[in-house]
């Protein structure tokens, strides 16, 4: 009688087996039709470092593409071995390519749903790793990708990726715009981070956007830069914004300088009972700073 998955999930997680053994044991698990089994056999070969079993995780992964809905459901199994191939250092970057790609659409209630979105961001992980020669062109695609989590991936592996070409990929995706702020603060983040002189002025121009959110996105990103010329950007943007909301924003990320200058002009703020007073003593409050708790109390 067939064991059941239940019971050969407990013996694939207590195993008993010198190194050899457990190896031969987890490449014929590698063979397993069960896709849940298949991401526990490459967890363990992740957690145990077994570089001997790189191909028969790549022949896995490969075999898993065919029919992949019915094989592979919710992409587990293809998402716990591209990650352990890349805790494995694999320079298989026709796998990684290949995945980069890979779209997996599954029914949902009202439609489908693209569920292989963290493999795409693995691969991307994977290909930077791997020092792949090309890995700008495939980053670039990612960059359009539908989905939020890829895109703002494609950003994080553009900044790690030692490339002159980074810099004006991420100006241009951030001059195209994009409708979730979690994109956009990964841009400009990542932009001060890789040129903060150069890029000071450009994430600065972005505090004029039409989209609050986009202005939003921008003076939160110069706050926790925490760059010197930050808060005269800052002050010169709140001195001309109408929007109550906005206005908040700048405060909030004045107070993420968490530099004298900036704590100095909050205090300006409060003192000339500027209309945006109350945001600056919330914000000053935030530090939880005896000093600065004092200092509020005398003006007060």
């Amino acid at each position: 009688m067939a064991k059941s998955l239940k019971d050969r999930l407990f013996e694939l997680n207590n195993l008993n087996l010198s190194r050899e053994d457990k190896t031969q044991y987890l490449a014929k698990a590698l063979k397993d039709k069960s896709n849940i089994l298949l991401a526990n056999v490459a967890r363990i070969i992740a957690r145990e470092d077994i570089k001997d079993l790189e191909t028969e995780l790549i022949a896995s992964f490969e075999r898993l593409l065919n029919n992949a809905l019915k094989t592979d459901p919710s992409c587990a199994a293809k998402t716990a071995i591209l990650e352990a191939l890349i805790s494995l250092d694999s320079q298989e970057h026709e796998l990684y390519l290949k995945a980069i790609k890979y779209i997996q659409l599954e029914p949902v209630f009202g439609g489908k749903e693209d569920t292989a979105v963290k493999l795409r961001v693995l691969a991307a992980q994977g290909l930077i790793k791997s020092n792949y020669y090309g890995v700008v062109n495939e980053l670039a695609a990612l960059l359009a990708d539908k989905e939020i989590q890829a895109r703002a991936a494609a950003i994080w592996a553009l900044s790690n990726c030692n490339s002159l070409a980074a810099v004006p990929l991420l100006r241009y995706k951030a001059m195209l715009g994009d409708n979730s702020s979690r994109v956009l603060s990964a841009c400009f983040d990542s932009l001060l981070l890789l040129e903060p002189n150069d890029s000071l002025a450009f994430v600065a121009d972005f505090l004029d956007n039409k989209s609050i959110m986009t202005a939003e996105t921008a003076a939160l990103s110069l706050g926790q830069a925490r760059h010197e010329a930050s808060l005269g950007y800052l002050k010169n943007s709140l001195e001309k914004a109408i929007d109550k909301d906005f206005q908040k924003t700048i405060i909030t990320a004045i107070a993420i300088l968490r530099n004298e200058p900036a704590i100095d002009y909050l205090f300006e703020v409060i003192e000339n009972q500027e209309i945006y007073a109350d945001e600056a003593i919330i914000a000053l409050k935030s530090f939880g700073d005896k000093d600065i708790l004092d200092r509020l109390e005398q003006i007060q």
